[in-house]
């Protein structure tokens, strides 16, 4: 039996089963419950699991779900309910604390220093001093780790980066970073959204994310 829909990148999705139903957990952190069977295909709920891309399949425990992102494990219990129509969502929730929620004042400048001398590498098209503000652990909106995100990106030579706008979040010791754009080389100006952590004491990108939805002034 084959189910076809719409494509999509699904590098690190996973799926599995459990009685009648599928748990599928997707590259953007959404965990889907799906009714399958040979007369068809339908979504019953679908909610959102984690606050970044999540790499590590999704694992099952009696009633448990476990999914990890970046930075969390997070387990969720669905025994209270039994999903059968969409909207419903699972009985409780708990996280492993992971850092602090927010931080500092230090912390946030610290977090736009880094963005602004990695997006100046970026305007420079010096990729290699570049890399250096990303981390090892960097994961594009697509999935894509810092080798296959190089040879997407090409050469950035030229273009233009403003970070006046510049906004920082914090959850979870992590750095939602907002505000910033990359205008090309050939006019078409993008928003930047980047998450942003601290790895050995240097705050460094972890995920980054430009894509046609997010062009300024048109999300």
């Amino acid at each position: 039996v084959v189910w076809q829909g719409p494509g999509r990148w699904a590098a690190y999705a996973s799926v599995i089963a459990v009685d009648d139903r599928l748990l599928v957990l997707t590259d953007e952190a959404e965990l889907k419950v799906i009714a399958a069977d040979p007369s068809g295909y339908k979504e019953l709920a679908s909610w959102e699991v984690a606050d970044s891309t999540t790499w590590a399949h999704v694992a099952l425990s009696g009633s448990r779900v476990f999914v990890k992102d970046e930075e969390h494990l997070a387990v969720f219990d669905l025994a209270a309910t039994r999903v059968t129509e969409k909207g419903d969502r699972p009985g409780g929730t708990t996280s492993a604390p992971a850092g602090v929620a927010a931080g500092s004042s230090k912390d946030t400048e610290a977090v736009k220093v880094a963005v602004r001398a990695m997006l100046k590498a970026m305007a420079a098209g010096e990729m290699d001093l570049m890399w250096t503000y990303l981390g090892e652990d960097f994961r594009s909106y697509s999935g894509a780790d810092k080798v296959v995100f190089r040879d997407y990106l090409g050469s950035t030579a030229g273009s233009e980066t403003p970070s006046d706008e510049m906004v920082v979040e914090w959850e979870n010791g992590t750095a939602k970073v907002t505000g910033a754009r990359w205008i090309t080389t050939t006019g078409l100006d993008f928003g930047l959204e980047m998450l942003v952590n601290k790895r050995d004491g240097k705050w460094l990108v972890t995920w980054m994310d430009f894509d046609s939805r997010r062009i300024h002034g048109q999300e």
